[in-house]
Parts: structure tokens; sequence; C-alpha cells
């Protein structure tokens, strides 16, 4: 019986001591923070400039578009969309007799088909892109849009990416 009592009061002894040191340590637990920062790419604006091919077009005629596009950011940029965005500045020949309604006419009779490879540009590179067939006088224009000028105009859409 008195081995007994000894090995109670010993784990009675070693609960009381580990108890004691649970609550010490408790007494002594700090806490801190850390904060880690980050930063998202700054995307700078891409350039894009356009040239048609320099022959004057006959109705059910088509024309290329040249697009060069310039990234200036130091990380690669996916082309992902092109589209025609509209038909600028017609001016037809000025002898018409209605300037106005004969430009709406010739506009309306122009289309725009966007084509070609989209490219990926590297970090401060410059690609082209060269649209085929892109420009069409539809074969129903008539004499009113002889010798009309007209500016398309393209939109393109880009997206930062690493590889």
């Amino acid at each position: 019986m008195r081995k007994r009592i000894k090995v109670i009061l010993a784990g009675t002894a070693a609960a009381g001591i580990l108890a004691v040191s649970g609550f010490a340590f408790a007494d002594f637990l700090r806490t801190s923070g850390a904060s880690a920062n980050n930063e998202a790419v700054k995307f700078e604006t891409i350039t894009v400039t356009a040239a048609a091919d320099a022959q004057a077009l006959l109705p059910g005629e088509t024309s290329s578009v040249t697009l060069t596009i310039n990234n200036p950011n130091a990380i690669k940029a996916k082309v992902v969309e092109i589209k025609p965005k509209d038909v600028d500045g017609v001016v037809v020949d000025p002898a018409s007799l209605d300037n106005g309604d004969d430009a709406d006419y010739c506009e309306g009779l122009i289309t725009l088909t966007p084509s070609g490879t989209l490219p990926t540009l590297n970090a401060n590179g410059t690609a082209s892109v060269v649209m085929n067939n892109a420009v069409k006088l539809e074969q129903e224009m008539d004499i009113r849009c002889e010798g009309m000028k007209v500016a398309t105009n393209w939109e393109v859409k880009f997206q930062a990416v690493r590889a």
C-alpha cells in the first residue's frame, strides 16, 4: 500500500509541476505579426499604327491593312483580339451633288474584316499583323463613291503575360 501511495503522490506531484509550468508558459506567450507587400504589374499603353495598301480600290475589291504594334512594357503582351471599330472620315468627290448623303451611302458599302495571326509581343518588342482582305468595297458602289477617301479604325485588345 505504501508503494501505491508513493506512486500516487509522485504522479500528483508531476501533474502539479506540469500544470504550474503550463500556466507559466501561458503567461509568457506573445503574438507577433508580419506583412508581405505585393505589387501588380504596371502595363503601359501599347501603341498601334495602321497602314492600308497603297492601291486605290474598285467596287468589289479588297485591301490589306498592316497593324504595327509596339510594346513598351518590361513584360510580354499577348494580342487577344483585333476587331474593326468603325469607318471614319468618308469624304467623297466635292463635285458630288450631295456630299453628306453620298458619304453615308458610301460608308454603308465598306466592309471591315479582321484577319491574321494574333502575336505575343516580347518585352519592349514590336510586331506586325497583316490583315489580308481587311477592307472591302462592296460591288454595289456606284459613281457617287468615286475618288472617296476613307479612314478605317481598328481596336486591338492586349493581355500581359509571362510566357
